[in-house]
């Protein structure tokens, strides 16, 4: 009779068991934040960012500041509050500023907006100031591309554009849209 008690307990517990298994197996797992809030949430965050690249002989080409870095792995972006980037090459320099600014990991392309500009300044010549909505800077093909309300401050002169190039590597510039100003070309 005792044995009889044990096995009928046993079988008891361990239909318990599979039924309690059985029953969690099928319940949906739960997260305490949803899935869709994590994957737009960023991967870091920084404050006070201060990025230095140098090349292979030690020398200063480029330095990333911003108040706020926030990096997301999904779209394959980083978006700055405050950037300031300035990109050194032989022997000009520029550096742009924006209220906000978006970097693609893949492409290294940056874009500027609100309150964008850039000051481009060559050795032994006075700064040139590019001020637009949205900057773009193409790091394919070095282009720096201002959008909406572009403006070129020079000592030659001030021009205004709806879409103003320009080139990094070389003094190329292209004006788009309704173009108006005065320039003088040095001599």
């Amino acid at each position: 009779m005792k044995q009889k008690w044990t096995l009928v307990s046993l079988l008891i517990g361990a239909f318990l068991v599979f039924g309690f298994t059985f029953w969690f197996g099928l319940t949906p797992k739960q997260n305490l934040v949803q899935k869709s809030t994590l994957e737009s949430a960023p991967d870091y965050f920084l404050e006070g960012a201060l990025v230095k690249l140098f090349d292979e002989n030690g020398l200063l080409v480029e330095k990333i500041l911003a108040e706020e870095v926030k990096h997301f792995p999904v779209s394959g972006e980083s978006r700055l509050i405050k950037p300031s980037i300035t990109k050194i090459q032989k022997s000009n320099h520029w550096t742009a500023l924006s209220d906000t600014g978006l970097m693609k990991d893949k492409e290294k392309d940056i874009i500027f907006t609100g309150s964008a500009r850039i000051v481009s300044q060559a050795d032994s010549q006075p700064a040139t100031t590019i001020t637009a909505n949205t900057i773009i800077y193409s790091d394919k093909d070095g282009s720096i591309t201002n959008i909406g309300d572009a403006t070129v401050i020079s000592p030659q002169g001030n021009i205004k554009a709806d879409t103003i190039t320009a080139f990094t590597h070389s003094s190329k510039v292209t004006m788009q849209g309704s173009v108006r100003g005065s320039y003088e070309q040095n001599r």
